[in-house]
Order: C-alpha cells, then sequence, then structure tokens
C-alpha cells in the first residue's frame, strides 16, 4: 500500500488544471479541478481516489509554485481527514479566511491532496521518504530526505545569521557547522537532536567555545539513533538517494544524480557548463532525480556524516558544486574536507530517521 499524492496548481483569476498522480486524480477526463470562489470566501478541490480501503485525506499548499508547502490548512470541510471512502467527486472546501490568512492573487499557489491508507510511513513536508534497499554500496534502511539542499533563510535563522538570499542553499557550511544545525533547527521543530558533544548534551548553546574550531573535537559528536530529529546523512544513504534509490532505472544506476547521460546533465545539475553568471542558484532550479530530490549533482558540495577513513580526521562531501566539472557531480565521485573547512562551495543537506 502506498500514499497517494495529487499535486494541482491553479490561479485565483481562473480555473487551472493540472497533471494528477496515477492513483490520485481528478474528475472525469478533465484532470484535476480546482475552483478558486475569492467572493465567497472559499477555494474547492474536486478529486477522485483509488485505494484498497478507507484512507486519511490531507491537503497542503504552496505559494511558490510548489517549491515548498509550508501552508497547513485548517479550516476545511468535506471529504477531507480520516476514513474517507474510495471514489469519485470528492470535494475538499477551504476557507482560508477563516484560519488569518490572506490569499493573494497570483498564479504560483499549487494545492497537495495526500491519501494515506495508514500502511506506510507518515508524509513530513518538504522530504521525500526513502525506502531503503541494496544496491552495489551495500543496504540501507528507510529514511527521509530533505528534497532540497539546505536553504540560506533556513540555516541562518536557525544559526542567528543574517539574511542573505532566501531561497539559494547555505555556503560557506564546515562539517561541525552543519552538525550544529540540525540539532537547532530540530529544536526549533520540536523534534529530539540526533547530535551530542562529549558530555556537554545536545543544546548546541551550551557547548565549550570553540568547540567547532578544532578538528580532534570531531571525536566527541555522538549521535542518537533513538532520535527524530535531523541530522546528516550517511555517505551509503546519500548515494542510495541520489542514485534514485528503489527507483534506480532498470538500466542501472545513474552516473549523475537523474541522468546517466552527461548531455543531458545541463538539465539535472548547476555546474561548470552552465554556471553563468557564476555562483549557487536557487535550489530546486534544476529536474529532480527519480525519487524528486533535486540538486544532488552540482550547486553546492553536502556534507555527510562519514570519516573517509577510519582516524583520518576528514570528513566526506558529495555532489559536486557550481564550479564542479561534470566528473566530480557524478555520484560516485568522493570528496574529503577537514571538519573545520568550509567556503562557498559548501553546504549541507539533512534527513531524518525513518524509524
Amino acid at each position: 500500500m502506498k500514499k497517494h499524492i495529487l499535486i494541482i496548481a491553479f490561479s485565483l483569476l481562473a480555473l487551472a488544471l493540472f497533471a494528477a498522480a496515477p492513483v490520485v486524480t481528478g474528475p472525469g477526463s478533465y484532470g484535476a479541478q480546482v475552483d478558486a470562489q475569492p467572493n465567497l470566501g472559499y477555494l474547492s478541490v474536486s478529486y477522485d481516489f483509488t485505494a484498497d480501503n478507507d484512507c486519511f485525506i490531507s491537503m497542503e499548499v504552496s505559494s511558490d509554485g510548489g517549491l515548498t508547502f509550508d501552508i497547513i490548512p485548517t479550516a476545511l470541510t468535506g471529504d477531507i481527514g480520516a476514513g474517507i471512502v474510495p471514489g469519485l467527486g470528492k470535494q475538499i472546501l477551504w476557507y482560508p479566511g477563516s484560519e488569518s490568512y490572506t490569499v493573494v492573487p497570483h498564479s504560483n499557489y499549487v494545492v497537495k491532496v495526500i491519501a494515506d491508507d495508514g500502511n506506510t510511513a507518515p508524509v513530513i513536508p518538504g522530504f521525500v521518504f526513502v525506502q531503503g534497499g541494496t544496491f552495489d554500496q551495500g543496504t540501507v534502511s528507510d529514511f527521509y530526505m530533505d528534497k532540497f539542499e539546505t536553504t540560506q533563510v533556513k540555516y541562518n535563522a536557525a544559526m542567528g545569521l543574517s539574511l542573505s538570499t532566501p531561497s539559494k542553499p547555505a555556503s560557506n557550511v564546515s562539517w561541525f557547522n552543519a552538525i550544529e544545525y540540525c540539532n537547532r533547527q530540530s529544536y526549533l521543530d520540536n523534534l529530539t537532536p540526533y547530535y551530542s558533544y562529549d558530555s556537554h548534551g545536545t543544546d548546541t548553546t551550551t557547548w565549550p567555545a570553540g568547540w567547532d574550531l578544532t578538528d580532534a573535537n570531531q571525536y566527541k559528536i555522538n549521535g542518537n539513533s533513538a532520535a527524530n530529529g535531523y541530522r546528516l546523512p550517511t555517505e551509503m544513504e546519500w548515494m542510495y538517494a541520489a542514485k534514485g534509490g528503489h527507483l534506480t532505472p532498470g538500466t542501472g544506476y545513474n552516473t549523475w544524480s537523474g541522468t546517466n547521460l552527461e548531455g543531458n546533465l545541463v538539465d539535472y545539475a548547476q555546474y561548470i557548463a552552465n554556471n553563468t553568471p557564476g555562483g549557487s542558484k536557487n535550489v530546486g532550479g534544476k529536474l529532480p532525480n527519480e525519487l524528486g530530490i533535486f540538486d544532488m549533482s552540482g550547486n553546492v558540495n553536502e556534507w555527510v556524516w562519514d570519516e573517509s577513513a577510519p582516524g583520518s580526521g576528514n570528513r566526506v562531501r558529495r555532489g559536486g558544486a557550481f564550479s564542479s566539472p561534470a566528473t566530480n557531480c557524478a555520484v560516485s565521485f568522493r570528496g574529503i574536507k577537514n571538519p573545520t573547512f568550509g567556503n562557498n562551495l559548501y553546504g549541507l543537506r539533512v534527513v531524518r530517521s525513518a524509524d
């Protein structure tokens, strides 16, 4: 059994249609239907869905064309919530004014309808559920991965830094910075932080001054496998997701994330061949891979948890950056640096354990 997702783009000025997912679909032969009625104060979402049993139906809204689904409506009536029977002509009414949300008329809104049969992992907004499996590098368990590289707006807010370019990936991030961010963002999102430092617990504000300035201190960082907070992916998790996970092409794993053809790489990656003007670009600006994860080749290097070799003192980064040649953006390419190092080519992407 799977969760089935319907994504619908709409304009407040006119009815718009959007390609539906294969099981949750729109009515009749016309595709998914969203009817905005600003004068009446509601938005009507019509959908069909098939499943083996009743489902829990939820809805999320994006105001940036689907880049982020950060609006979780609560003023909803109709075929929403628990015990929704599969069938045709389902309808949800959303009253945004009742929850003090002002819908600004433009065409960048996207509605996502999710049908959950209760037999799969829960949906975490902004994350992709990566079903575990075995590949040429080993076996990984289920986990969640952020579909985007951590943005400057999220990173800077958590780390207490001034705002830069909101939709660009965070950069100048050391491995130590990445560890700290994971815990800080976990606290902000009411999750149990994953990392602790020596005997100083998980609250990074209580860690000793200068803890992140000495490479040897990396061995004082410990992870809590029972925590539900954010963490860096292991190297195998990163590679497995970049290659497409359980949705890898039947022809074999891709050389780059999303494609096996270098001629198509410009459609999937921000790298030296298409980086004009130079510098990182907004996350999600290229095509995603099979799992729906963006920028795993190019844009900024992404730190992973692993040490390059036991006792080496270096940590691994993956994916390449905006100034990298194609070879350095390949899934198989492995870069290493000491954990205090960070420059404008280094960022991060977080994961969460599924257990």
